[in-house]
């Protein structure tokens, strides 16, 4: 590497190179197209990055990162102010805010780090020009192909020259990633990282209980868990994994109201809140992190303890992905999952494609602690518990449920409906099918 590039490294506290980087940073700067299976974590970002800062400069849009969030586009584009030299620069570009900021800033930018929605929204309204891009990366690429944007995918990279460079990321290579690969990539040095979680160093177990009593369970594991750490003199690190942004919010609220400070991550996140909720954790302010495999992904969290799978995972690459959060770098790691009856067949498939140990342990006794599942207010604000239908006003009563538009029932009170019958007239209900005349004691009109 260039010695200024190595400087800066050096002054961020980098000397040593990840697998990912070793492998990955010499044939990118040999020009060769790359398909690389990497973790969450594993210094990936650097590793397309570093290649990007030994080209020369030239006009326009040189180099195009596509990310599945802006907060990931966001991160990115931190790490490349953070690393890049002199003159350098990149423009994170993702929906949700206004796009008249980034058309300007697209202009001066040598390398655009975006989601391809609005890639291809700057390209729509011409304020993107990649006819000069030498250098494209899919980052996350099986995340991005999960939510759906193989088609914004492809028409982002029709707009780039056929003389591209391409670097495709990948947490897992499924079917439909080695598929992109073959299509875009021309003979790409191939390159796997095993996890960096060692399978001697970590013990799996689980246990079974009712659905209702997991997030009692999960309480209690959490709290022998505390007290033996404290005991040992060390600090009790822990990630717990939801299937749903609900059951994050919900066992978070749940644990820091029986006295562990845990904390749900989401991908809605701010860049500087992530940054603060990961000082936090560090530091002992929190000690549980929870998530969903989404929102994990986004979160390098380093000396976990203890994985907690509160929901059993939809897959076995989840599964793995989720337990390799510990027992890093030789350290000592368990992973717990709480299995309820009605999943218990879904994790036993799991473990037997997993191949590893997992022993069942005996369900302890514990005290029943009362959990109520949080979900999202609505739009208008409102409460953020719900007890199921139904759910009471302050007051008591039970709110009406809202019926229709000004369309139905005009004239009538909002909130009533007018039903008509096939032929259009109102229904006759028992005491008021009568005419205003006939009411009077008058004849009706004769048609």
């Amino acid at each position: 590497l260039p010695q200024h590039i190595l400087d800066n490294l050096h002054r961020h506290g980098i000397t040593t190179p990840t697998q990912i980087q070793e492998r990955a940073i010499p044939a990118a700067m040999q020009g060769k197209d790359i398909q690389a299976e990497s973790e969450t974590g594993s210094g990936k970002t650097l590793a397309f990055l570093i290649p990007l800062f030994t080209k020369p400069l030239g006009r326009g849009v040189r180099a195009l990162v596509m990310a599945p969030t802006r907060e990931l586009a966001k991160q990115v584009c931190d790490e490349f102010a953070k690393f890049a030299p002199p003159g350098y620069s990149a423009v994170p570009v993702y929906g949700g805010v206004a796009i008249e900021p980034q058309i300007k800033k697209v202009k001066l930018a040598h390398a655009v780090i975006g989601t391809p929605g609005r890639i291809l929204d700057l390209i729509s309204r011409d304020a993107l020009d990649l006819s000069n891009v030498d250098i494209l990366v899919l980052d996350e690429a099986d995340r991005m192909l999960d939510m759906g944007f193989i088609d914004d995918i492809e028409r982002v990279i029709a707009k780039t020259p056929e003389t591209r460079q391409t670097l495709l990321f990948s947490a897992t290579l499924s079917q439909q990633i080695i598929n992109l690969s073959r299509k875009y990539l021309k003979d790409p040095v191939r390159i796997t990282v095993k996890p960096s979680f060692t399978k001697e160093h970590l013990q799996q177990v689980y246990y079974v209980t009712e659905d209702h009593k997991k997030a009692s369970l999960l309480l209690h594991l959490m709290q022998e868990r505390e007290a033996r750490a404290k005991e040992r003199g060390q600090q009790e690190k822990a990630l717990v994994f939801c299937n749903t942004r609900a059951n994050t919010a919900s066992v978070a609220s749940f644990l820091t109201k029986n006295g562990i400070r845990a904390f749900a991550t989401s991908g809605a996140m701010t860049q500087s809140a992530r940054e603060k909720v990961l000082k936090d954790y560090h530091e002992g302010r929190i000690t549980v992190l929870v998530a969903t495999d989404v929102a994990a992904r986004g979160l390098h969290v380093e000396d976990v303890t203890t994985v907690y799978n509160f929901d059993v995972p939809s897959d076995t690459a989840t599964y793995t992905h989720r337990i390799g959060r510990t027992a890093r770098q030789g350290k000592e790691g368990l992973a717990v999952s709480i299995v309820s009856p009605r999943a218990f067949r879904e994790f036993q498939r799991i473990e037997k494609e997993n191949r590893s140990d997992l022993v069942r342990e005996e369900t302890p006794n514990f005290a029943s602690v009362p959990f109520r599942h949080e979900h999202a207010a609505p739009r208008g604000g409102g409460r953020r518990f719900s007890h199921g239908r139904g759910a009471r006003s302050e007051r008591g009563a039970q709110r009406p449920r809202s019926t229709g538009s000004r369309r139905e029932g005009r004239g009538q009170q909002s909130g009533q409906r007018t039903r008509t019958s096939r032929d259009g007239s109102r229904p006759r209900h028992p005491g008021r099918n009568r005419t205003s005349r006939q009411r009077q004691g008058r004849a009706p009109h004769k048609k």
